[in-house]
């Protein structure tokens, strides 16, 4: 089922300063050219902030969401976006669909069209690639050059161009590692599974991760290694 908007006014903190010595979280908080990954299970609020971050940032820049499970409430891309280095705007795909020799064609497969946005992006500039149920288009193991080679420089060399990605999982277990290794922030909402509380536990406790309610997480800043917990009220201001 796809997001869809609601008419009841959200109130998200905008402001960055630090209350009570925690540095709050905000719309604002992810940078150009910086990375995020969030955890969570289903229906645990990931995807809801998610959808927040992304049309805050399309404000400013072009914003395109790999939409794995056809969840977001947000128009087609148009292929011609990628080209216009003054596009801005938050865009969907989970198919190509192109003409040659007259002929129709349709790609489905989630990590041809993963390298073919991270090529296009990444050459484009100030852009942020968000990538729905990530661990679905990428295999856990072996070298990322050699899985996803569009990709891999896209993450590695993006921040460079102001080239910002979003990844999202349910299974952090099944998560390539050079994706949180390269995030500056680590986000997790409620997880249960055995499998799952092990991988992130270089990050987060596993103890405070089971214990979070919906629409609550941890954040783990890692230029600074702070972990913080972040709380939704009924007004979605998060503290």
């Amino acid at each position: 089922m796809k997001m869809t908007k609601t008419t009841k006014k959200t109130t998200i903190n905008t402001n960055n300063k630090k209350k009570n010595g925690k540095e709050k979280f905000t719309l604002n908080t992810l940078k150009p050219g910086q990375r995020m990954t969030i955890f969570g299970m289903t229906q645990t609020g990931k995807t809801f902030l998610a959808d927040k971050i992304i049309r805050n940032l399309g404000k400013h820049r072009l914003v395109v969401v790999l939409d794995v499970k056809d969840e977001y409430d947000l128009p087609t891309l148009p292929l011609n976006k990628l080209k216009n280095k003054n596009s801005k705007g938050c865009y969907r795909i989970n198919k190509i669909k192109y003409n040659k020799d007259g002929k129709n064609y349709e790609i489905k497969n989630f990590l041809s069209i993963l390298e073919f946005l991270s090529e296009n992006l990444f050459k484009r500039r100030n852009c942020f690639l968000v990538v729905d149920e990530i661990a679905r288009v990428i295999k856990k193991h072996g070298m990322m050059y050699d899985i996803a080679p569009e990709f891999g420089t896209y993450l590695l060399q993006g921040a460079k161009r102001k080239c910002g990605l979003i990844a999202i999982s349910q299974r952090p277990a099944m998560v390539h590692l050079s994706i949180p290794n390269e995030s500056e922030h680590i986000l997790s909402f409620y997880m249960h599974g055995e499998r799952d509380l092990l991988a992130i536990k270089n990050w987060f406790s596993i103890k405070s991760v089971q214990k979070l309610d919906d629409y609550e997480f941890m954040r783990f800043t890692v230029p600074k290694k702070v972990i913080n917990h972040y709380k939704w009220y009924k007004t979605k201001k998060i503290e």
